[in-house]
């Protein structure tokens, strides 16, 4: 059963961004009823106004797209085996379980949170775990189960 540290950086650089889209409004007004004008010759009115607008949107590349998100992990995580010591092919896992923090940034210039005035650069601190079971879990059952069980293959 391995147990281990690890450390992991990473992150995320978006330069520009654009976006393209259209807004569609629909509407319709319907109206019916009856007609008795001067109380004789009733009619039956009935009208159907129906309209649609649809207009493009566009979000255009700008300095307030620039942004720099890093993060940095650190982790402990154990993992389960069996099987073969010596040789990997004959070597399974049964489960991984990864517990640590993560610290995570979202920066952006000086001048780009002027021009965003809905944008603050900011840090977060959390904790994270994950359990995983086996990817090969039918080679797991293979070597568990006894020979004429039918998870064995042929």
């Amino acid at each position: 059963m391995p147990i281990g540290v690890g450390i992991e950086l990473g992150g995320k650089i978006t330069v520009a961004t654009m976006e393209m889209g259209v807004s569609v409004e629909a509407s319709a007004t319907a109206s019916a009823g009856i007609s008795c004008p001067g109380g004789t010759d009733c009619t039956f009115e009935k009208s159907l106004d129906a309209s649609l607008k649809a207009s493009p949107t566009v979000d255009a590349p700008s300095l307030a797209d620039i942004r720099l998100q890093p993060t940095l992990s650190a982790y402990a995580f154990l993992k389960a085996t069996i099987g073969n010591p010596f040789l990997r092919a004959l070597r399974f896992d049964v489960f991984k379980v990864k517990v640590g923090g993560k610290l995570a940034a979202d920066w952006a210039p000086r001048t780009v949170q002027i021009l965003d005035t809905s944008y603050a650069s900011n840090y977060k601190l959390s904790i994270e775990a994950s359990a995983s079971a086996a990817s090969d879990l039918s080679g797991v059952l293979r070597l568990l189960v006894c020979p004429r069980s039918p998870w064995r293959s042929a």
